[in-house]
């Protein structure tokens, strides 16, 4: 066996990243991670659905405006939470605590700093905001989206470091906490709702009431996880200083996050647009793009639901890889890469079912108020966009890899090239020539090249990890 170091012996949550077969660490980490990411989930959905039935279908689209700009709010969370968690993960795989611990007050500094910025600019310029992510001045959508993102703008803070922070519980090994951050939040969103929507009848302002709040509280047990609880890391606002060359390091694993989710925010941008834009000539009438849109927000909150147990896997696989990177122990590298991937496929798979089997059932979980054409209409959508749904959970998971190893250039390609390079223009190109329908299939033909390019990028890469393996197990490096 070989000779472990001081650091490892003595940590036993860097004992158990070293030497737990890879499966069952893989299962400890992705499960609670895959249970949290769904639970915080409920937050949107539960949105969604009571809006949708306690106000109507159109509000169903306000707030799938209103979820694009949040999308660029988490966006910035991921860069500088996401960020931290993977340099702390490698710090700690290196044996260096304390610049672990910078990382993570780094974190908590940038997370305030920017949700401050964020919601004074979100307030100031609202509605140029909601139009620039395909809002129309005038419109029904255009009037709910206000109400709804005006008061989530002043829960950016609580949203942003509860989420941010519980990266940084996650990356320190501490799976539990890193759930009830996200459980706790999500139940109390659940009760909140529907006493705001149908009690209170305080309409899509009251979940957005509901949702800040619910925020609230998954903050403070962030904040007790990591200001007062006696771990292993902590913030140390005391001891601060801030060092140009640990943000750097932070914008740098965080890099890819960020542009994953700000390319989800461009796409859907572009996808709100073309909603507006070719859904009066699809349906016949002129309220065909609130219409469009609306059924395009239950898409959107189908395909997050299909993946997010995927978001579990590769959060749970994040710490396991970094940490073994950070170790040179290559072989639990390469291991942890093929059982998420294989765990991801296998969710799709299941997702692909009952999507394609059940579109109109699935469709009526998230807005039972959604009826005739606009029903049709989400059926068609359906079983078109989530076709290709089996192989994306393998594209996630492998650019979430290059991203936990530091190579962004690679972790940016595969992102880009399925978010930006490929579907931006399709959609631009398809919606032109074929409408409303063509919006839609630009979609699964994008997911169909990414794949290709993943696969090449994915192959090289575990060649050159059995090889670095080999080369320390024959003592050749």
């Amino acid at each position: 066996m070989e000779n472990k170091p001081d650091s490892i012996a003595k940590n036993a949550n860097a004992v158990m990243m070293a030497e737990e077969p890879v499966g069952r660490l893989l299962w400890k980490f992705s499960l609670p991670a895959a249970l949290g990411v769904i639970i915080s989930l409920l937050y949107n959905l539960a949105d969604v659905a009571f809006v949708g039935q306690g106000v109507d279908a159109i509000a169903v689209g306000a707030l799938t405006l209103a979820g694009s700009f949040m999308m660029a709010v988490t966006a910035v969370s991921n860069l500088f939470g996401m960020g931290a968690a993977n340099l702390i993960s490698v710090k700690l795989g290196q044996g260096k605590p304390d610049e672990a611990q910078s990382a993570l007050t780094h974190s908590f500094v940038l997370l305030l700093a920017s949700a401050a910025i964020i919601t004074l600019l979100g307030v100031l310029f609202l509605e140029p905001l909601l139009m620039l992510f395909g809002a129309v001045p005038g419109t029904r959508s255009m009037a709910y989206a206000k109400d709804y993102t005006l008061i989530i703008l002043f829960g950016t803070v609580p949203n942003m470091v509860s989420f941010g922070l519980s990266h940084g519980t996650r990356a320190q090994g501490f799976k539990t906490a890193t759930m009830l951050i996200m459980v706790v939040g999500a139940a109390i969103n659940l009760v909140l709702d529907p006493l705001f929507i149908f009690v209170f009848r305080w309409g899509v302002s009251g979940a957005a009431w509901a949702t800040i709040i619910a925020q609230s509280v998954s903050m403070l047990i962030g904040l007790y996880y990591t200001f007062f609880k006696k771990n292993a890391l902590h913030i140390s606002l005391k001891a601060f200083r801030f060092l140009w060359k640990t943000v750097k390091l932070i914008l740098t694993f965080g890099l890819s996050q960020f542009a994953v989710q700000f390319a989800s925010t461009l796409i859907s941008a572009v996808y709100n647009v073309s909603m507006n834009q070719y859904g009066p000539a699809y349906f016949g009438i002129a309220a065909g793009g609130d219409m469009a849109l609306s059924a395009f927000g239950v898409l959107i909150k189908i395909q997050q639901t299909a993946l997010m147990p995927i978001m579990g896997i590769t959060q749970g696989a994040q710490p396991i890889l970094g940490f073994n990177y950070g170790a040179k122990k290559y072989g639990r590298v390469r291991k942890t890469i093929q059982l998420a991937a294989l765990s991801a496929t296998v969710i799709c798979l299941v997702g692909f079912t009952v999507a394609e089997l059940f579109p109109a059932l699935v469709t009526h979980v998230i807005s039972s108020s959604i009826s005739g054409d606009m029903l049709d209409f989400c059926v068609w959508i359906l079983r078109i966009s989530l076709i290709t749904l089996p192989i994306v959970g393998f594209q996630i998971v492998s650019a979430n890899y290059f991203t936990v190893i530091g190579k962004m250039k690679q972790s940016l390609f595969l992102t880009l090239s399925r978010q930006c390079l490929f579907l931006i223009p399709l959609v631009l190109v398809l919606g032109n020539r074929m409408g409303l329908e063509g919006v839609i299939i630009a979609g699964p033909v994008s997911d169909g090249l990414s794949f290709l390019i993943t696969g090449l990028l994915v192959t090289k890469e575990v060649r050159k990890l059995r090889k670095l393996e080999k080369n320390i197990l024959t003592g050749a490096v």
